[in-house]
């Protein structure tokens, strides 16, 4: 949930960066509106910045800069085309005074203006370029639009689904995470349950499968009853004062194979 919290401050950031308190970093931390955030030393920095820092990571993949009329934006180093930064894709050295070149010294009503590049883009690029609509007529800044919104507004949904592909790629197993958003709990609280990695990696002694060795029940039944049951122990035990001497292993194994029995026989009735 934490990285959701730095997701949106890092487009907030982005996208007001003329009220004060964006101003008042962008003149800390020395930020440079075309380039990527750079994050000193963390010991020395607030816990906002450090926040916005971790956001970018998120913004970068999930959103891009919808051009103006006479667009501000950097050529090379703004995402302003669906594929990514031209600088990424681009291995020429850029010559002095490339670096600096904004879209709206190459862009006009009549075309693309190339003169001032010293090598020559690959027909695919330039054919998404073209493609690439910039506006002449309306007086439009340039603005940061989430690729997934009609709208272009900040996806909460979206955001978290790349944070969580992010954190699965690292153990390299895939998580289908689309049920947590229909469960009938706060937000806060189903994008927490939802970043766990439900497989066998919650049990030393089994292999990495969607069931459990022992029980053979789904991790995605068997982990939420366990949570569920050791919460309504916790609570017993802190509320009511209520010690019970309960065999918590049995009772989520019962209940967790109830709820297995009455999805199978579900989905048999329906077929």
């Amino acid at each position: 949930m934490a990285c959701l919290v730095d997701c949106n401050k890092h487009c907030r950031f982005k996208t007001e960066k003329s009220s004060l308190w964006a101003r008042v970093l962008s003149h800390k931390y020395r930020v440079q509106r075309s380039r990527s955030i750079n994050l000193l030393n963390t010991s020395s920095c607030s816990s906002t910045w450090v926040g916005i820092k971790k956001g970018e990571a998120i913004v970068s993949k999930g959103a891009k800069w919808v051009a103006g009329k006479d667009s501000g934006l950097s050529l090379w180093f703004d995402k302003w085309l669906d594929m990514g930064t031209l600088g990424s894709d681009i291995s020429s050295p850029l010559t002095r005074g490339e670096e600096e070149v904004r879209l709206k010294d190459i862009s006009s009503f009549l075309g693309w203006k190339w003169e001032g590049i010293s090598f020559s883009f690959p027909k695919e690029i330039l054919m998404k370029i073209k493609a690439t609509p910039i506006p002449y007529s309306k007086l439009r800044e340039d603005r940061l639009s989430w690729s997934s919104s009609p709208s272009g507004e900040f996806q909460l949904k979206d955001a978290y689904r790349i944070a969580n592909a992010k954190q699965n790629k690292s153990v390299n197993q895939p998580f289908s995470g689309a049920w947590v958003w229909k469960i009938p709990v706060f937000q806060k609280l189903s994008a927490s349950f939802g970043s766990v990695v439900i497989r066998a990696y919650l049990c030393m002694h089994s292999s990495p499968k969607e069931q459990c060795d022992v029980s053979k029940i789904d991790w995605a039944i068997l982990f939420p009853i366990a949570v569920w049951v050791l919460w309504l122990h916790r609570n017993s035990t802190i509320f009511v004062k209520a010690i019970k001497h309960k065999d918590l292993k049995a009772e989520t194994l019962a209940k967790a194979a109830e709820m297995a029995y009455l999805g199978i026989t579900e989905k048999h009735n329906q077929t």
